[in-house]
């Protein structure tokens, strides 16, 4: 029987004659009904490295760089619980756990831990008439956009699409946030796995208070509720240019001056980089929420730029120089 469950958990606990506690036992019971069930039938070594190879295309680069004990890709709140528990009893790797959300994070992997792949906790739902949008843990920033935009909603999350939840708890600067608010400020609910394995629902204020800014330190989020907002339309405005060196200092003064006159409903990004062995160049998106032509016509305009034509499209392959003057 204890090697039946052993194959349940792909290999990764390991069941001496002394490990037959009955808290030990529980937690290879709960993992052989919750853990996903493709990854129940990976065995061994192969079945491990799968796992991790899989987790690893989800991770950015500095989290490549940690190899952690396992990696464990739960469809039930029962197999995110096991796997707290094992971690608990060091039962596997130093007795910490990592969560894989969108991936972006470098914490998304550490060393010896075990990382829960969130990655099956993607359901996203929208409810316009409550102007609402339920996101799963493992659900990206760009997959909610889309279950919104259909009906004219836009949620105050970050500019890029791969982004997890990671960026919903730890601030979520945005786009938007000048006339919608941080990410953490349109929370309204979390659902979440807590230390002690408790499925926990955090909807007052001074329950949400931790999730708004830390939230990825106090449990496995499963499930979080954001306000939505109505819009028309946005206008983008792309522009890059050379930056000769005397000029560097004077661009991003008048660069900050022209951001902060910006209105509620408007936001500006600026990029310095460069474009080659001594070519500093400076660039600039300009946002303009629920525009219309009118209102594009006033966008901001820095002192340093020439406007794009608004009919005009902006690519990425084919970018208009400005020289600086």
């Amino acid at each position: 029987q204890r090697s039946g469950l052993q194959r349940y958990t792909k290999g990764d606990v390991s069941l001496d004659d002394e490990q037959t506690s009955a808290t030990r036992l529980l937690v290879l019971v709960m993992a052989c009904i919750a853990i996903e069930p493709h990854a129940c039938s990976l065995q061994g070594s192969d079945g491990r490295s799968a796992n991790l190879e899989e987790a690893r295309g989800r991770v950015g680069y500095l989290a490549r760089r940690k190899v952690p004990a396992c990696v464990i890709k739960p469809n039930t709140t029962t197999g995110i619980r096991a796997c707290l528990l094992a971690a608990s009893l060091k039962m596997v790797g130093n007795g910490k756990v990592t969560v894989i959300g969108g991936g972006h994070s470098e914490n998304a992997f550490a060393d010896d831990t075990i990382a829960i792949n969130m990655g099956l906790w993607n359901k996203v739902k929208a409810y316009p008439n409550r102007r609402l949008v339920t996101v799963g843990g493992g659900a990206t920033s760009g997959e909610v956009s889309k279950a919104c935009e259909k009906y004219g909603f836009v949620a105050s999350l970050g500019d890029r699409p791969g982004v997890g939840a990671g960026l919903v708890l730890q601030g979520g600067l945005n786009h938007f946030m000048r006339n919608f608010g941080l990410a953490i400020d349109n929370i309204v609910k979390v659902v979440y796995v807590s230390p002690l394995c408790e499925v926990v629902e955090a909807s007052s204020d001074e329950d949400l208070f931790v999730f708004r800014g830390a939230g990825s330190n106090f449990g496995v989020v499963l499930e979080i509720t954001l306000r939505i907002h109505r819009f028309e339309r946005v206008i983008t405005q792309d522009v890059i240019y050379d930056l000769p060196a005397p000029s560097h200092l004077e661009v991003i003064t008048k660069y900050s001056a022209a951001g902060k006159s910006l209105p509620d409903t408007a936001s500006l990004d600026g990029f310095l980089f460069w474009s080659g062995t001594d070519q500093l160049s400076f660039a600039t998106t300009q946002f303009c929420l629920l525009g219309t032509n009118e209102v594009g016509t006033t966008m901001i305009k820095l002192p340093v730029q020439a406007m794009r034509p608004l009919d005009e499209p902006f690519t990425t392959d084919t970018p208009t120089i400005k020289n600086y003057t």
